[in-house]
């Protein structure tokens, strides 16, 4: 009887564990929709102190932890360079650090020179005209690790659908204005993160 107690109890603790790991996760943003949207910035004419970071992303959390321990009233920001499912882990580059100024305000020299006293590098960001946005929850230390995962997949599904819409109404208004039976359009196409800067080429097979 005492063993099927022990059993009992052990079970009992191991189904809490699991459950406390799971509601855990679940606070962290495991189960939170990422939302998406296009439209004005968030934030304009920005002026960051950063430090430079080669390597994995999930390695990044000391660079956070030293910007906000400088000035914890700032806001934190990373600049993410590259594609973590298409760079090798070690090559993926970012910029990470603290927000010190946004729109017409200009930082104080006195938290220029605070900054740039423990290594970091200042730069002003202009405001673009037109951003795709994720908001994603940032609840625990596994929130970042779960951004880095799910938030990637979810931008470049929003860009892909939106990119392939505009390709598919630029095709038909090509058939209708050239009256075409059969269009062949290949493309390549590229991005530049942070301003937006992309470029069709159209190489076309047309048949009348």
């Amino acid at each position: 009887m005492s063993d099927l107690l022990l059993l009992g109890l052990i079970g009992g603790l191991t189904l809490l564990l699991l459950l406390t790991l799971l509601a855990f996760a679940g606070y962290s943003g495991l189960l939170t929709r990422v939302a998406v949207s296009a439209g004005s910035p968030l934030i304009r004419n920005i002026t960051v102190a950063y430090k430079f970071h080669v390597g994995p992303y999930g390695n990044t959390g000391q660079l956070f932890t030293e910007s906000c321990s400088i000035s914890p009233e700032l806001r934190s920001i990373a600049v993410y360079y590259d594609h973590p499912h298409m760079v090798p882990p070690e090559k993926c580059r970012c910029a990470v650090g603290s927000i010190l100024s946004e729109g017409e305000v200009s930082p104080s020299p006195e938290l220029i020179q605070l900054y740039q006293k423990f290594g970091f590098k200042i730069f002003s960001f202009p405001a673009p005209s037109h951003v795709v946005t994720a908001t994603f929850p940032y609840t625990t230390s596994l929130s970042i690790w779960l951004a880095t995962r799910r938030v990637h997949p979810a931008l470049d599904t929003y860009i892909k659908r939106v990119w392939d819409s505009f390709l598919g109404e630029e095709e038909g208004i090509l058939k209708k204005e050239l009256g075409l039976q059969r269009t062949t359009l290949p493309f390549s196409r590229a991005f530049r993160y942070g301003e937006v800067n992309c470029f069709l080429t159209y190489i076309g097979i047309l048949r009348l």
